[in-house]
């Protein structure tokens, strides 16, 4: 796996083995598979969408499909149930989920900024361009699962004094994150834009309480 890592990223980024910037890049590059587990899947179930976007609504299209496709260790069972019939625990533990997508995906921007000088300049442009929109799906996809989560434990606890109050700052946040989308020249990626977080927005509008 070393080799294989070295022979990438010399090849495709010329950064030369010995080089202090190879395993900073190796490690953004890396991140990015917990980036997307954390952010795509929720508490290790797939539960959106088919494929990788987000969704535009509250459905769960894989849910009861591949999200309960038997796992070989039981525990796998309580989670499931727990995204089933969800109390604000479980909101907790799915907050806590994306936020660690977000962590490391601000952290990968932080490294990029360390290494510029050892990139060649059109993959710099290329990479700064791919970990911004990490780091804002991170957030976009955080507050999607917060707010589908929130709503189904509102459901099953009406009376929760908190649950209405997550539903809103999802969709403030969400707002928030397609708006810096647009800023940094992202208006037009073809996944988790800020059309699609915008779609959410609007579909799901009539859901928050008064």
């Amino acid at each position: 796996l070393d080799a294989i890592w070295d022979g990438f990223i010399e090849s495709f980024y010329g950064v030369a083995a010995g080089d202090p910037a190879r395993p900073v890049l190796r490690s953004i590059l890396e991140d990015t598979f917990a980036i997307r587990l954390k952010s795509h899947y929720v508490l290790g179930i797939w539960a959106l969408n088919k494929n990788s976007d987000l969704p535009d609504g509250i459905g769960l299209d894989q849910f009861n499909d591949r999200g309960k496709m038997p796992k070989w260790d039981p525990d796998w069972q309580a989670i499931w149930d727990g995204l089933d019939k969800p109390d604000k625990p479980v909101v907790w533990r799915i907050w806590q989920e994306g936020t660690e997508a977000v962590s490391l995906a601000a952290a990968a921007l932080v490294s990029l900024a360390s290494i510029t000088g050892s990139l060649d300049e059109a993959k710099l442009t290329d990479l700064d361009r791919r970990i911004r929109h990490q780091a804002h799906a991170a957030r976009a996809w955080r507050a999607v699962k917060l707010f589908i989560w929130s709503k189904r434990a509102l459901d099953g606890h009406p009376g929760d004094p908190d649950l209405p109050g997550y539903l809103a700052w999802a969709h403030e946040d969400l707002a928030a994150a397609a708006d810096a989308m647009d800023a940094d020249g992202l208006s037009n990626v073809a996944i988790a834009s800020p059309g699609q977080i915008r779609a959410f927005i609007a579909n799901t509008a009539a859901l928050i309480p008064a």
